[in-house]
């Protein structure tokens, strides 16, 4: 795994495609009980797989984080524990070690429990930024697990609800999962069959755009990188109203 991670990276680098960046696993609070590939980690595991082993690493072979962002816990933002403080505390273990903390650019985390009806509190994103504004927050994964979800608006209006209340909280991007799937939902792992932004028919070589699609590509044609949240009140409360300001 150390030198084929290596060797990964020089192959693509050697095709001219850069990789910008590195979660430290996906989803290592899942990893005893979840069929996706996945290998458990706690967050003092985590912290010492990086500070004796992935950091080096990687230094040694030239992707520094300037060259290469390296992200700690990519996982559900409040799952495995019972004060839901998982983030925080993969956050605080590792970065509050100075010598794994040398290797981190940022934090990832997941969109999953995070429905507009039983959702993480925005104070999660907030205490996490207030801790360690030197490390970028990045939502690297989302989709929705209800299937396909042929022409579901809900699916659309649900991720622009979450990109803009992330966004809102320190948030510095968003990615969707499935860019495209096939009728039948794969590739995939496990059994569970996952939304898309894009179906394709194979056989009849024909791509169906999504609702989700169009939420994301709102947000994609109007934020253009670099673009920076301007802080905004509401003069009284709107239900299902939600905003967000940025200048580009």
């Amino acid at each position: 795994m150390r030198f084929g991670l290596i060797i990964w990276l020089n192959i693509y680098k050697a095709q001219n495609i850069p990789i910008w960046g590195l979660t430290t696993q996906n989803e290592p609070t899942w990893g005893r009980e979840y069929i996706p590939n996945d290998l458990f980690f706690d967050p003092e595991m985590q912290r010492v797989f990086v500070r004796k082993n992935l950091g080096p690493l990687l230094q040694k072979a030239g992707y520094t984080p300037d060259k290469l962002k390296l992200m700690i816990f990519d996982d559900n933002v409040w799952h495995n524990t019972s004060d839901h403080k998982t983030m925080q505390q993969f956050a605080d273990t590792i970065l509050g070690d100075l010598e794994a903390e040398e290797y981190v650019s940022g934090i990832a985390y997941h969109w999953y429990e995070s429905s507009k009806t039983d959702e993480y509190p925005d104070t999660v994103l907030d205490e996490v930024h207030t801790k360690h504004p030197n490390h970028f927050m990045l939502m690297t994964e989302a989709c929705h697990l209800e299937g396909l979800g042929n022409g579901r608006w809900d699916f659309g209006e649900h991720y622009a609800h979450d990109i803009i209340r992330d966004l809102n909280h320190w948030t510095t991007g968003w990615v969707e999962w499935n860019m495209a799937l096939g009728l039948n939902g794969c590739p995939r792992c496990g059994t569970d069959q996952c939304g898309t932004a894009i179906v394709v028919d194979i056989l009849k070589g024909e791509a169906y755009k999504q609702p989700t699609f169009y939420a994301i590509g709102h947000f994609s044609k109007f934020l253009s990188p670099d673009s920076v949240r301007i802080g905004h009140q509401l003069g009284k409360a709107l239900n299902n109203v939600f905003v967000l300001t940025m200048k580009r």
